[in-house]
């Protein structure tokens, strides 16, 4: 599926990154998909993916915690 192939682009770019705190840490329940991709991308987690392949109707339906590495893995399932 497209996300797969999201997914495998993202393993081999993604860095890791430190922990934050959970107060300084952004919402993204609700929030299409592609929104928090590039969120993550300016907060320095490197994703490369095309906006074709992840369409706009795609949204998180969970609140994902942890470390911004974590928060991609989360909002991609």
């Amino acid at each position: 599926m497209r996300v797969v192939i999201v997914l495998l682009l993202v393993g081999g770019c993604a860095i890791p990154l430190a922990a934050q705190e959970s107060g300084d840490a952004p919402r993204y329940a609700g929030r299409p998909l592609v929104e928090v991709l590039q969120d993550l991308n300016r907060r320095g987690l490197r994703i490369v993916f095309s906006t074709s392949l992840v369409p706009a109707t795609l949204r998180v339906s969970a609140e994902p915690m942890g470390t911004p590495r974590q928060i991609l893995d989360q909002v991609l399932q």
